[in-house]
């Protein structure tokens, strides 16, 4: 018996290592399955998921930023302007369908491309008149004049080539064009009622009001270059699209930059009738697909027209692009875009711009006259002895065209309340007033309007203590480069001529500001650029001044101010 128990001890004794490593490794595989699977867990969490969620994640930020609708940019606001065809700030229902039919991906019947139209004659649907609706009314004969370009007055015409190196495809528009489209066309008199102010306003002479209004906030974007043709405008204002239609058949009557738009004030008034002088800021885009856009920016049209107060009648009519500067004409071509396979070159199609290049030149000539005053149609008899009253009209009130224009500049840039003269008048002005000049130097026109350059003129030169200082101690200029080239290569009085070398000495694209002697020696100088960067403590700001970039400008005027007192 004891033997039995005695085996039966040694027995469970021999077979219980053998039990407990069975357990033991089953346990051990259990605990390493768990841990794998928890480093398997781990890094698919911060390598797969993570990254997952990082996408929905961006995908949720990038499509809340696209739900914001009150984000106006570039592109925006184009579009927008694209589909408000009577550029009245507001699109209503026969200009909202155009938009519906984009949004739902409807596509124009193929004969259909109001954005294509080419003026090729006075009986076209963009210059022509209405010849059912004017039998009731009086026309108007408008002929225009055109000189083209002059090619070597760009900076980037090449003598030795006799060319544009590196341009030559991209400038095909502007060198092919050289006449007028309509030489000459007939509209209708109602439709220059455009140009008189809305009788609730009764503006004195001189008062300026938007015939266009501008779409840009002072500190808001411009439009996109990216386009070739502009919207055919209708109602109201279709009268300016028809006219500008004459030179080219592609005006755009908001311009990519400011000043944007059309001003006009009453210089003179009798009984019967008014002597309106107006300001017209367009461009034109000369090329066609496939060739990318190039435009062509002139500096301003003003214009003038007598017309009755009823608007049934229009005495003269006149308008031009002044040529009284050697430079007249900003010019931007794209030399590449930025999706080189997007091919679509609509309208529809406004992406930002590429690559830009920049020119200026001479326009010798670009201009609108009515031929006669305004008649019945069918009156033959009348052409003849029409001849134009305007200069016997006995105006009851009246200012000077130079007060006029002045109005108008004033209407388009606030910071011309102070008076800007050119380069030599400066010197001398300031020579006889014993004052010092502030000169403004800039390579193109265009460079005042964009960038560092629009953030001076609507910053500091708006400023009511730097306006207050600019006219009390100074004779304001604003000259371009190559004007001051001119000077310095051809001018006939050496001072001048010497100035005019001492400011292109220290000139730094793309606007500098320059404080000199009535002899040209410089006194102090600041780039825009330069303005744009500099660092200031706001507690040191002055009191009367809203920003710290006026208050710099301000600080640069009274160093000048103070280094010319060391010459007297």
């Amino acid at each position: 018996m004891s033997e039995n128990r005695e085996y039966a001890a040694t027995a469970a004794v021999k077979n219980r290592p053998k039990d407990f490593t069975s357990g033991y490794k089953t346990k051990m595989t259990i605990a390493f399955t768990t841990l794998l699977v928890a480093v398997v867990a781990v890094f698919v969490d911060r390598f797969v998921l993570m990254r997952i969620q990082r996408q929905i994640l961006k995908t949720a930020v990038d499509s809340e930023a696209g739900l914001r609708f009150d984000v106006v940019d570039e592109k925006v606001l184009s579009l927008f302007v694209t589909f408000d065809e009577n550029l009245d700030g507001v699109l209503d229902l026969s200009e909202f369908i155009q938009v519906a039919n984009k949004i739902l991906h409807r596509k124009k019947p193929a004969v259909e491309e109001p954005h294509q139209e080419k003026v090729a004659d006075s009986s076209s649907d963009t210059s022509g008149p209405d010849v059912t609706y004017m039998a009731a009314t009086e026309q108007l004969t408008v002929k225009s004049n055109f000189t083209s370009l002059v090619l070597t007055s760009m900076t980037k015409y090449s003598d030795d080539s006799s060319g544009f190196d590196g341009n030559e495809r991209e400038i095909q528009g502007l060198k092919s064009w050289n006449t007028s489209a309509v030489p000459i066309a007939t509209y209708s008199v109602d439709e220059f009622r455009a140009f008189l102010p809305y009788p609730v306003l009764k503006l004195p002479l001189g008062q300026s009001w938007y015939i266009v209004e501008s779409r840009m906030d002072k500190n808001g974007p411009g439009l996109t270059s990216s386009r070739h043709y502009p919207t055919p405008v209708k109602g109201r204002l279709a009268i300016l699209y028809k006219l500008l239609s004459m030179f080219h058949p592609r005006p755009f009557l908001l311009t990519r930059f400011g000043p944007q738009g059309t001003v006009a004030c009453v210089r003179a008034e009798s009984n019967d009738y008014l002597d309106i002088v107006f300001r017209i800021h367009a461009e034109f885009q000369l090329n066609e697909p496939p060739l990318m856009p190039f435009w062509f920016t002139p500096s301003q049209f003003l214009g003038n027209i007598v017309i009755k107060r009823d608007g049934s009648h229009v005495e003269s009519f006149h308008v031009a692009v002044p040529n009284n500067r050697s430079l007249n004409v900003d010019m931007e071509w794209l030399v590449s875009t930025v999706e080189e396979e997007d091919t679509d070159t609509s309208y529809e199609s406004s992406e930002g711009p590429g690559d830009m290049e920049v020119d200026i030149g001479f326009l010798p000539q670009m201009e609108l006259n009515s031929v006669m005053p305004s008649i019945l149609p069918g009156n033959q008899e009348t052409v003849d002895e029409a001849k134009s009253t305007n200069k016997t009209i006995k105006w009851d009130k009246e200012i000077s065209f130079e007060e006029a224009y002045k109005a108008l500049e004033n209407a388009f840039y606030s910071f011309k309340e102070v008076p800007y003269v050119p380069f030599e008048d400066a010197l001398s002005k300031a020579r006889e007033e014993n004052k010092l000049v502030h000169q403004i130097l800039l390579r193109f026109i265009i460079v005042i309007t964009i960038g560092s350059g629009r953030t001076l003129r609507d910053g500091p030169l708006e400023s009511p203590p730097v306006v207050h200082m600019l006219k009390k101690k100074f004779i304001s200029s604003w000259t371009l480069v190559k004007e001051l080239k001119d000077i310095a290569a051809n001018g006939t009085n050496l001072e001048v001529t010497k100035a005019a070398q001492a400011h292109l000495d220290i000139y730094k694209f793309p606007v500098m500001s320059v404080v000199s002697l009535p002899n040209g020696t410089v006194l102090s100088k600041m780039n825009a650029n330069d303005l744009m960067e500099s660092q200031l403590n706001e507690e040191i700001l002055r009191p009367g001044f809203d920003d710290l970039l006026s208050y710099i400008y301000y600080q640069f005027l009274e160093k000048g101010v103070t280094e010319g007192r060391t010459f007297n």
